[in-house]
């Protein structure tokens, strides 16, 4: 497999011969997911998949994300030099830490390659041709997108040589998973668009990322092997160091912040015993044990041991909030399918909690079977069983898709207590067991309860995998045939581009994601009736030139801003917005709503003064709105956060930020000058304003179970101080679900009733 950095100009990244087997990682676009509230578990080829975040600010046209994310499908079958191996993934399953992981990268397979003399004018001259093929994109939280596998490419040695006879070296293709990527190649190097316009430069040394309006976040990594991450308020928003550990380092209210990821040393053998394929043995691997925040609270991470060795799967991981989750894997050859690496049995056991098992099925109809862990609380005391049909894609994206769901109580038999069955790109017979394939024209979702009747929920796709048209049909129709429509209660349908007065036109530079007209019709009459319409309009206008903007490049072309939405009010009324822009894509006017196409007569106007207060123009210093009112604004550009907003009758209300770790204030003041002050605790992790008006006190307090869920709201009974407080706790049971609301009395803001 051969992994390339993604843009116009490109680096290869890694090259690896040979060829391997794919697991779909990460979250696909139409996978069946279970699992939760921190981990996702891919019911098809039960991976897990996590993400843990570090960086979330404002930006210009979109914010800045930078999160942690894990696969724990470490392990694939590579064959390389006629040795057929288990493989390591990169990172052993983390995407993050080199730069080019941050925006993702583009996977070819060589499919051949040779030598030939080039005719005159270079006779005999040796010419190297490697064509490659099964083009796939993956994201930078590790999802893959594949592109159709007769989609080809070649690199040539030397160009224009008559005689040598290779595939084109241009060319572009649609992504077939429904992502909406599209993928530009030239001589064996790959570059991608997102369905909003969105590309990504990738080189050893620097990368950005710019959208459909120019705005750039760009990455440089230094001959230290230190990356600094630019925003596009033109601010050093990210600095990744260090080998062992790493730290992610940020500006916080109180200084240098960070994350630290600490790693120890392994020894990895992995014991799976398939045959004809090398289990390898590799010493002092280094993977990451625990992942410290600012804060002082932690992830820790544990993982599956083999005897002395350890396989490199993860056991274990302890979340900042102390709740954990352990990982088994179970079946034959360590649960691991030998084909591709794919898990086939897992147990995942969240504390607090209960136990999940996970089992596949892999020769005749692919099952996975779900079994939940017994609630207590329910009687008679019962584990649910859940059963799952999937047909996997053969044409290279090697994603499941659900093709039936059965719930039952207890074991599977008898009558479930609900049926899901899912149709594919029209076919409507025998869909429990029929194969599927990408791309996904079309779904069809039947429900049924018990033995009773049967809904249906159809939603046909685009080429971009968007929905066109969504029918919702009442219960009653009939599964395994095409459904009448004496049952179809609601349709929406959404067209894409920019309205033009009749037909949709379709938007440049990549831009396939803009709503063109949305309808909405009510048939339970038996006829159509139109309940709502809208058209939406883009790019009508040439958008402000800003100065001083930094992160920012010229575009030519579509854009994909909004600046019309037409909404039909009834038969004879059409309601009209109008909007305007700069060049950074930020809002410049918008208008009320009028009846005619020019918009309402007033406009409110976003003001920036100046790019350095206005953090690069991202963020406005005023509002102009319509009365001769305005309100204005300071910003801390560092933050992408709002100190100080004046409202219209010159009143200020205030936030104040000195956090040594987050961007989470301390304290607000009103316009009365009235002070709320924000405390913040751990173990438990709870939250606590406190805000003082005249002579008068009031004190709230939400505290987080172990997995982050709201467990505690409470607030201070008066007279303050007062050691007691009217609560509400939630409780949640085995499955994770809200199970009992309680109103109480607590004596501690962090106590919890047994």
């Amino acid at each position: 497999m051969r992994i390339f950095g993604i843009g116009i100009l490109l680096a290869v990244l890694l090259l690896s011969a040979g060829t391997s087997a794919q697991v779909v990682t990460g979250t696909p676009q139409f996978g069946s997911f279970g699992g939760g509230p921190f981990d996702v578990v891919n019911l098809g080829n039960l991976n897990v998949h996590f993400d843990i975040p570090v960086i979330q600010k404002a930006g210009r046209g979109s914010p800045y994300t930078f999160t942690m994310s894990y696969d724990n499908t470490v392990w694939s079958p590579v064959t390389s030099s006629g040795t057929r191996a288990w493989t390591a993934a990169p990172n052993y399953g983390w995407n993050f830490t080199v730069p080019q992981y941050a925006f993702g990268y583009t996977t070819a397979q060589t499919l051949s390659s040779w030598q030939q003399p080039c005719n005159p004018p270079n006779n005999n001259t040796p010419v190297y041709v490697t064509i490659y093929g099964d083009w796939a994109y993956v994201d930078a939280k590790g999802t893959r997108h594949a592109f159709p596998p007769s989609f080809t490419d070649s690199y040539q040695s030397i160009t224009g040589c008559p005689g040598v006879n290779a595939p084109p070296t241009t060319g572009n293709s649609l992504a077939i998973d429904g992502s909406g990527y599209t993928i530009y190649v030239s001589g064996g190097n790959g570059s991608v668009v997102g369905p909003d316009g969105k590309g990504v430069n990738i080189q050893q040394t620097s990368s950005s990322t710019t959208d459909a309006n120019g705005n750039q976040v760009t990455s440089v990594t230094g001959n230290n092997g230190t990356m600094q991450v630019t925003d596009t308020l033109g601010q050093n928003v990210l600095t990744v160091s260090g080998t062992n550990p790493v730290l992610l380092s940020y500006s916080a209210p109180g200084g240098t912040a960070a994350f630290t990821i600490n790693y120890s040393s392994y020894n990895i053998h992995t014991n799976f015993g398939c045959s004809g394929l090398v289990d390898p043995t590799l010493n002092a691997q280094m993977l990451i044990s625990s992942i410290n925040l600012p804060d002082g609270t932690s992830y820790q991470f544990t993982y599956e041991t083999n005897g002395s060795y350890y396989t490199g799967r993860l056991a274990s991981i302890t979340l900042p909030t102390l709740g954990s989750i352990s990982y088994q894997y179970t079946g034959a050859n360590g649960g691991v399918n030998c084909s591709d690496g794919s898990t086939i049995g897992l147990t995942r056991s969240p504390s607090p909690g209960g136990t999940w098992t996970y089992a596949r099925t892999l020769s005749g109809q692919l099952q996975t079977t779900v079994t939940s862990p017994i609630d207590q609380a329910n009687s008679p005391a019962a584990s649910d069983v859940t059963v799952i049909n999937f047909a996997e894609d053969p044409n290279g994206t090697f994603d499941f898709y659900e093709t039936q769901r059965q719930v039952y109580q207890g074991s599977a038999t008898g009558t479930p207590l609900a049926t899901t069955t899912t149709c594919y790109n029209g076919n409507y017979s025998n869909c429990a067991s029929h194969a599927a394939s990408a791309p996904i024209s079309q779904t069809d979702v039947y429900t049924q309860l018990g033995s009773g009747p049967t809904r249906l929920s159809e939603i046909v796709y685009n080429g971009n995998g968007l929905p066109t048209d969504d029918k919702e049909y009442n219960y009653g129709v009939t599964l395994n045939a095409a459904p009448s429509s004496a049952y179809l209660v609601r349709e929406t349908s959404t067209s894409y581009g920019s309205y033009t007065g009749a037909p949709c036109a379709a938007l440049g530079n990549g831009i396939v994601d803009t709503p063109c007209q949305v309808f909405v019709y009510d048939w339970s009459t038996g006829s159509k009736l139109t309940v709502a319409s809208t058209n939406y309009t883009y790019d009508e206008s040439t958008p402000a030139t800003t100065s001083g903007t930094p992160q920012h490049t010229s575009i030519t072309g579509s854009r994909g801003n909004l600046t019309t939405i037409a909404t039909q009010a009834n038969s004879s009324i059409t309601l009209y917005r109008k909007l305007a822009y700069y060049d950074t894509g930020v809002l410049k006017t918008s208008s009320d709503l009028g009846t005619t196409s020019s918009g309402g007569p007033n406009l409110t106007t976003y003001n920036f003064s100046d790019a350095t207060s206005t953090c690069g123009n991202a963020f406005p210093s005023g509002i102009s709105e319509p009365g001769s009112l305005t309100r204005s604004f300071t910003w801390n550009c560092v933050g992408g956060v709002n100190l100080v907003t004046t409202d219209e009758r010159n009143n200020n209300t205030t936030t104040h930020y000195a956090d040594a770790d987050f961007w989470r204030p301390d304290y607000s003041l009103d316009p009365l000058s009235n002070q709320t002050n924000f405390r913040y605790y751990t173990n438990p992790t709870a939250t606590e304003s406190y805000l003082t008006f005249g002579t008068s006190v009031s004190d709230s307090r939400t505290t987080v179970d172990d997995f982050g869920r709201v467990s505690l709201s409470q607030k201070a009974q008066t007279p303050l101080p007062s050691a007691y407080y009217d609560s509400s706790e939630t409780d949640y049971n085995v499955f994770g679900q809200p199970a009992k609301e309680t109103l109480i009395k607590l004596s501690a803001f962090h106590s919890r009733s047994s």
